[in-house]
């Protein structure tokens, strides 16, 4: 009893530095994760832990979202760049282990509200990220005096502005949901709804400095689905529309103060109003992106059952940007910039049928469910995968796999599982 406490104990602090860690540090989570495999090993109970799975049907759902990293495994047998291959094998690692983990893990070890401590370990770690990377962005500032240090890639340090806006609007589901279910169903004192609406002030204002479109469009419809939550569910009318209000003005003062924003969603009109594109010398990204994906799309028909394996995408990619002279994205050897389109350009259809499932199934699951912070990262991650290929980064991977699985298995209602 005594041993299986003591390893429920280390999964908790793993998994709580792990959320802590993933705005911070690009590095430290795959020693996290090696420690976690490690405890994994350690704890044993093989025979028990593989039971419990095959008389569970969640726990064998939860399994299933391994299913990715076997299809790119798979896609070893073909590939022809079998070093690069196996580097995306070794990012991708974590879809495997925390399915594994999460699907075998003792009901113990995140019971009652030991559940919220990794939820809130990442609200804080995004918080400390945000204020760190003002303090960079004040500093530089008072040395050249250029305003440009508060926006987009120069105040965000530790992640592309992608990555680091989509850790800020999870905070910010994670917090709607907390201010309307008290996780000990109690009333919130006022110092604490305080709290919880400045850090949502916070967030949503970090990520409009950002400048990430995809960002700013997930952050409205997060907002968007709260206040369908608290009406149609929640069935507070009055509140609802407050909500509408307040929100609706927090945006247009955010955005006033802050008008950058606003000028790359004008360039990316522009962009996609443009017929003739080269994707040369654009600053904004938008046009560069659109005609990756149109070739991109003829690539992979060309590919279309099997892809081209685990790791031949990128010399594929390079090889078409040569032949259409689109000669920054050679030289940058850049991505397919959308998941899907990466997927089923190295696994085929079946590959992009997998990515596609994982996230349409658990979404149906989470509606029934009425899980609201489950569904909302399932958002979250759908849309960002749309704009980014963020499953070939470290950061982007294990996000997706971490909590997608955590959120799965360990719902936030407890007698919703």
């Amino acid at each position: 009893m005594f041993k299986q406490e003591l390893h429920n104990r280390i999964y908790l602090i793993l998994f709580s530095v792990l959320a802590f860690s993933l705005p911070l540090n690009r590095i430290i989570s795959s020693y996290l994760i090696g420690l976690i495999i490690l405890n994994w090993f350690l704890e044993g109970r093989f025979n028990k832990k593989f039971r419990s799975v095959f008389v569970s049907h969640h726990r064998l759902d939860t399994l299933l979202f391994a299913g990715l990293f076997l299809a790119y495994l798979a896609g070893m047998i073909y590939t022809s760049d079998t070093r690069e291959g196996w580097t995306s094998v070794q990012v991708k690692l974590s879809m495997f282990v925390f399915p594994m983990v999460f699907a075998t893990l003792d009901d113990r070890a995140l019971e009652g509200k030991k559940r919220l401590i990794p939820l809130v370990s990442m609200i804080a770690g995004t918080f400390i990220s945000g204020l760190i990377c003002l303090g960079r962005a004040l500093l530089k500032y008072a040395d050249t005096g250029d305003p440009g240090s508060y926006y987009y890639i120069d105040l965000s340090y530790f992640h592309h502005p992608g990555y680091m806006a989509m850790f800020m609007v999870f905070s910010v589901a994670l917090l709607n949901y907390f201010l309307q279910v008290p996780p000990d169903r109690r009333r919130y004192k006022i110092w604490e709804k305080a709290v919880m609406i400045t850090l949502i002030l916070f967030y949503s204002g970090f990520v409009i400095l950002l400048s990430s479109k995809a960002g700013i469009i997930t952050l409205i419809l997060i907002f968007f689905l709260h206040i369908s939550y608290v009406i149609f569910i929640r069935r507070k009318y009055l509140y609802g529309l407050g909500l509408i209000f307040v929100i609706s003005l927090m945006f247009a003062v955010l955005l006033k103060l802050f008008p950058f924003s606003i000028t790359r969603f004008g360039v990316t009109g522009d962009a996609i109003a443009t017929e003739q594109m080269t994707g040369e010398g654009t600053s904004d990204g938008t046009e560069e992106r659109i005609l990756i994906w149109r070739h991109s799309m003829e690539l992979a028909n060309e590919h279309f059952f099997f892809g081209l394996g685990t790791g031949d995408v990128t010399e594929a990619l390079v090889s078409l940007y040569d032949s259409i002279d689109f000669h920054d994205a050679r030289d940058r050897k850049l991505n397919a910039h959308n998941e899907y389109l990466q997927t089923f350009l190295a696994l085929g259809i079946g590959g992009f049928l997998i990515l596609l499932l994982s996230l349409l199934l658990p979404g149906i699951y989470s509606i029934r469910k009425k899980q609201y912070v489950y569904f909302s990262f399932l958002l979250i991650i759908g849309f960002n995968i749309l704009v980014e290929s963020m499953f070939l980064r470290q950061a982007g991977v294990v996000f997706y796999a971490f909590f997608n699985a955590f959120l799965f298995m360990i719902p936030l209602d407890p007698g919703e599982k």
